[in-house]
């Protein structure tokens, strides 16, 4: 996710509240300060794709979180599926970016993905 916070253990709202914040600033850092935004300061794949390549180490680490969690989700699926017909990349990284679909495709040998 660009900003949004995805998967999080749902007992960190009840954290935040008795720390002081408020309903609004709750939903501002889970919908606008999280995902990759939260990790790089930038949300834009392209941005962050380019500051890996000058060598940050904070964008190289965002993007490896960025693949493990998506292939955990391949592999859960695939679990419930009792395995793939095909797996299908969208949007915006998944149609445009082969290398971040490598990336995610890395230690799934198990289910025979070729990509193309």
């Amino acid at each position: 996710m660009g900003t949004r916070s995805g998967d999080i253990d749902p007992f960190i709202i009840f954290h935040l509240v008795r720390n002081g914040y408020s309903l609004d600033e709750i939903t501002n850092l889970l919908e606008k300060q999280s995902g990759m935004m939260g990790l790089t300061g930038l949300h834009d794949m392209r941005a962050i794709q380019k500051a890996q390549q000058a060598g940050d180490r904070i964008a190289a680490l965002a993007l490896e979180i960025y693949a493990y969690r998506i292939r955990k989700y391949i592999g859960a699926y695939a679990a419930v599926l009792n395995g793939l017909d095909a797996l299908i990349f969208t949007a915006g990284v998944g149609e445009n970016d082969s290398a971040m679909r490598q990336q995610i495709c890395t230690d799934l040998d198990f289910l025979n993905i070729h990509l193309n």
